[in-house]
C-alpha cells in the first residue's frame, strides 16, 4: 500500500495500514541498528528463497498457520480472535493451487530491489562495533495524509519501526492499539474500525457522497 501511494499518488487519497511497513526503506534503516528486530523478522528473507517457504508453510496440512495466528509470537493477544472456524477457512483458502506462492509473493515482491541479507548484517555488526546509528532520513515520498495503526504487543515488528515511519513520513499519524498483537485488526476490531472511520469519513464525505458512513450506537 504505502508503495502504491508514493508510485501513484493520483490514485492514493488517503493511506491506512496495520502493524505492517510502511516502506521498506524504513525497515532496512531502522533494522540496520537493531540485532532483535533482524531476528524477528527473519522471514521476510527467507521468503525470497523459490519453492522452500512454500514447502515450509504447506507442511503437514498447513499445520504453521496455527503458530501464525495463534502463537506467541506473531499470533493475536485475544484468544478469541481466532476461531477454528476461521482458522480452517484460512487453510482451505490457502490449499487453492497457487495460493501459498500468492501470500509469499507479496514479500518477494517487496524485497526484490532491497539490500542482501549479508549487507543488512554487516550494517548490524558496523553499528554495534563503532556505536554509531545512521542518521534518520525523511522521506517525503507519500504525500497523502496517512494513518498507522499498530498494535503494542507485535512479536514480529517492533513499536519503534512504527515510531520511525511517523517520524520520517509527512503526514503520517500513529495510533497504537494497547493489547493487541500483529493482527490488529483481529484483536481489536471495534478500535480498529473507529480508527479507520474516523480517518475515512472525516472531512471528505462531500467528495464521495456514495459513501455511508457506519453507524454508531
Amino acid at each position: 500500500a504505502g508503495q502504491i501511494a508514493m508510485d501513484r499518488p493520483d490514485l492514493v487519497d488517503k493511506l491506512i495500514i496495520m502493524n505492517g511497513p510502511v516502506t521498506w526503506s524504513i525497515v532496512e534503516r531502522y533494522s540496520n541498528s537493531r540485532p532483535a528486530q533482524v531476528l524477528k523478522f527473519w522471514y521476510g528473507r527467507f521468503f525470497q528463497l523459490p519453492y522452500l517457504p512454500e514447502i515450509y508453510l504447506g507442511f503437514n496440512n498447513l499445520k504453521r498457520m496455527d503458530a501464525i495466528f495463534r502463537g506467541k509470537r506473531s499470533g493475536c493477544r485475544n484468544e478469541k480472535a481466532i476461531t477454528d472456524e476461521d482458522l480452517e477457512a484460512y487453510k482451505y483458502s490457502l490449499s487453492q493451487p497457487g495460493a501459498l506462492s500468492g501470500f509469499v509473493n507479496v514479500y518477494r515482491a517487496n524485497f526484490k530491489d532491497g539490500i542482501p541479507f549479508y549487507s543488512l548484517i554487516w550494517n548490524v555488526a558496523k553499528v554495534w562495533w563503532t556505536g554509531r546509528r545512521p542518521p534518520v532520513e525523511p522521506i517525503t515520498a507519500i504525500r497523502c495524509p496517512s494513518l498507522l495503526i499498530w498494535g503494542d504487543q507485535d512479536g514480529v515488528l517492533e513499536l519503534g519501526l512504527a515510531k520511525a515511519a511517523e517520524e520520517s513520513i509527512q503526514g503520517m499519524k500513529l495510533k497504537v492499539v494497547e493489547g493487541a498483537g500483529h493482527f490488529v485488526q483481529q484483536d481489536s476490531p471495534d478500535v480498529v474500525n473507529r480508527l479507520m472511520a474516523e480517518k475515512t469519513w472525516s472531512r471528505h464525505l462531500a467528495r464521495s457522497p456514495r459513501l455511508i458512513p457506519l453507524k454508531r450506537n
